[in-house]
Order: C-alpha cells, then structure tokens, then sequence
C-alpha cells in the first residue's frame, strides 16, 4: 500500500476547486461503515467519536492526491494490471461461451438420437437444451460490456489512459476513477481506486459488492 502525504500543504488551482457542492458525497466512508455527510462547509461523521473535516480541505486534498497519481506512470501501470487481473476474475464471457458449446452438443447429439428412437425421452432432451441455449444466450448479451471492458484493457497503455483522464474536468476524475474514501476519526485512512472501465456503483453501504483495484493510504492534516 502506498503512503501519501496530504499535509504538505500543497494546493489545486482555483480552477480544479470550482467544485459543485459536496463533491465527495457518497465516497466518503469511515472505516467502521459511517458515512460520511455534508454539512455546510464541512463533511461530518455522526456517532461516537463525532469528527467534522472542512470541505475544501479534504476535496482539494482528493482531488490534488488522484491528480498527482495519474501523473505517475507507475501508479496508472498499476491501475491497469490490477484492473485486468480483476476483469479475468470477474468475468462470466469464458465460462458461458463454454457452457453454450456444450449445451449445443448436447442439443445435437438428443435430436439425432430422437430421429433414431420412439423414447419421448429424446424430444424433451431435445427440448430442455433449447430453453438452456436460450439462457445462457441471454446471460451471454448481459456479459457483452464486461467483453468490451476486457477489449479496452487489453490493449491500454498509461499513456492512452492519462489522455482520457485528462480531457476530463478534475472533480470528473475523481468519481469516475475513485470508488471509496475511507477516513477515520484520526484523519488517516485510504483512497479506493476503481478498476478501469467499472460503471457498477458502490452499494448505498457503500461496502457491498465493491472490490477495488487499487488502494492507497494517506493522513489528512488537522
């Protein structure tokens, strides 16, 4: 896990800062679940320890750190590994291309067999492999944007993903490559990098169903 160092001081443009409200809202999360809410000019944690961070420090501080990371050749050569390394776990294309050719053979093979017996047991085979080839066929137009996904990555190199993050407004970066912001009471915790090419959107828990590609630690000055 790499260390970030937010309390340097350093600062964004007024420019990048030209942020719509809370622009943070719906990432921010506290290690134990909480999240996160804006409140005025701050983000509060509700509870017991109750912590209030003041919105511009800590969406300069985001935005600044993933524009810093997506300078580095490095970080976006890691973003991209991990993402593909994802995406072959994730996948369903493989396994339901393997499952169709096999239902179709089997499709086959009953319907040659009920052209050569009277058992009625071969037509309903016949008949039970076509409603499997029609859903798996259905599963497998579902899977179409996870192949588009895998074509995308294959090929990406950091430089091409710099030019697409770049054109970008900043605080679009930020959601777009950011899945989850975990801070603690104690200003420390980690930025959640999505996989390339994730559109999914965190559960409203916002720790349901989400795998990140890459984590990355940091402590926020007080």
């Amino acid at each position: 896990m790499a260390q970030v160092d937010w309390a340097a001081g350093e600062k964004v443009s007024a420019g990048k800062r030209a942020m719509s409200s809370a622009l943070l809202t719906g990432l921010l999360w506290a290690p134990d679940g909480r999240p996160w809410r804006s409140a005025g000019d701050q983000y509060r944690l509700d509870g017991a320890p109750c912590k209030k961070i003041r919105r511009a420090l800590l969406e300069e501080a985001v935005v600044g750190a993933v524009m810093r990371d997506i300078e580095t050749e490095g970080f976006l050569a890691g973003l991209i590994a991990a993402s593909r390394a994802q995406m072959e776990e994730s996948t369903r294309a493989k396994l339901i291309r393997r499952d169709l050719a096999a239902a179709r053979r089997a499709l086959e093979q009953a319907a040659r067999r009920s052209l050569e017996s009277d058992d009625p047991m071969y037509v309903e085979l016949v008949r039970e492999n076509r409603r499997r080839i029609n859903a798996l066929e259905r599963d497998l137009e579902s899977s179409a944007e996870d192949d588009r996904v895998t074509a995308l990555l294959k090929h990406l190199t950091p430089t091409q993903l710099r030019q697409i993050i770049e054109a970008a407004a900043p605080e679009r970066v930020a959601l777009s490559l950011v899945g989850r912001i975990v801070v603690g009471p104690d200003l420390t915790g980690t930025i959640e990098y999505r996989q390339v090419g994730d559109v999914s959107v965190a559960s409203p828990r916002g720790f349901d169903r989400y795998v990140p590609a890459l984590v990355v630690a940091f402590r926020l000055a007080a």
